[in-house]
């Protein structure tokens, strides 16, 4: 449908299928309203959509593995920003990865409710260089993050981290400096897995 422009979806609407809008080439808007618990793959996959809202009953996603894992944002070569919507405490393993496909993403806003980033949740994410970890957060787990190139500067952790999970930040080339901060109850962030920060050739 490459004349589509703009699509809201009414608060009925529970699941998005698989390759629902992709190829719509025209497509700039879609609004998710809250509501929607199932996102399929590819979801707007060549389309002009440029930032897009996850509302928080989002709950479950289809993913596909082809060169790596492809969520339902992979192959939307336009989509720059991501908001998460404040309630939203998961964010599901998987949605913005990008496994076979160049990711745009270079963005993203989370909300004040979240606790846990699930795995391989922006892996090879290259363009993702916008990310602040709320003060909330207590997990960052498997290969979260692995592969965002972009990322640079110093990651800073909150004190609510209990664990950060295995290869978390791998291949993040840009990176180069790590704080962790100190939660006056309970200390520093008590796991950190295996190869976390392997590869982080700008770490100092």
């Amino acid at each position: 449908c490459t004349s589509l422009k703009d699509v809201e979806l009414t608060a009925t609407a529970a699941t998005l299928g698989n390759n629902l809008f992709t190829g719509c080439t025209s497509l700039e808007t879609l609004i998710l309203p809250e509501g929607i618990t199932h996102l399929g793959v590819y979801v707007i996959s060549g389309t002009a959509v440029s930032e897009i809202t996850v509302p928080a009953s989002v709950k479950t996603i289809s993913y596909e593995t082809w060169g790596g894992y492809n969520g339902p944002f992979a192959g939307a070569s336009n989509l720059k920003t991501i908001t998460f919507a404040e309630g939203t405490t998961y964010i599901i393993e998987k949605i913005c990865s990008s496994g076979h496909f160049e990711s745009a993403l270079e963005t993203v806003h989370f909300p004040s409710t979240l606790t846990r980033i699930g795995n391989y949740t922006f892996q090879n994410c290259k363009k993702l260089k916008n990310v602040t970890i709320p003060e909330t957060v207590t997990k960052i787990e498997e290969r979260a993050f692995q592969w965002c190139e972009s990322l640079d500067g110093t990651v800073v952790f909150p004190a609510a981290l209990e664990q950060l999970g295995i290869y978390a930040y791998e291949g993040c080339i840009g990176i180069d400096g790590v704080r962790f901060a100190r939660n006056e109850t309970e200390g520093f962030t008590r796991t950190i897995n295996n190869g976390a920060f392997q590869s982080c050739t700008s770490l100092k």
